[in-house]
């Protein structure tokens, strides 16, 4: 015989997931932001706010966990990474079905514009 279990998922445990997913996608932004930066890049604002983003999801993680607050910190953003990556065959699967999709696409040649230079 077959078991269905129900799944249920504890509102601390979203909450906690969600601020992992912040912690990580601001750590990406600040190193991008790093990595880009050039006389004309206005970074201030940008690097203000994803190290606000940053730091809110520290401070949800710290207030909804009882135990130590940096291993809390790992294991909730190593779950992330492990989220991100299990999910990402389906992602990368549905970004081919549109890049084939779109790289066989019949050009009408009614709407190609020849121009004079």
């Amino acid at each position: 015989t077959w078991k269905v279990r129900e799944m249920t998922i504890d509102s601390s445990t979203l909450i906690t997931y969600f601020s992992g997913g912040m912690i990580l996608s601001s750590t990406f932004f600040i190193i991008h932001l790093i990595c880009t930066i050039n006389p004309y890049h206005k970074v201030l604002f940008p690097l203000i706010s994803s190290l606000l983003g940053f730091l809110i999801g520290i401070l949800i993680i710290t207030n909804s966990s009882e135990s130590n607050y940096i291993s809390t910190i790992r294991e909730v953003i190593s779950k992330s990474v492990i989220i991100i990556i299990s999910v990402s065959p389906i992602i990368l699967a549905l970004l081919t079905y549109n890049f084939y999709k779109i790289s066989f696409i019949k050009k009408d040649s009614k709407h190609i514009k020849i121009t004079k230079l």
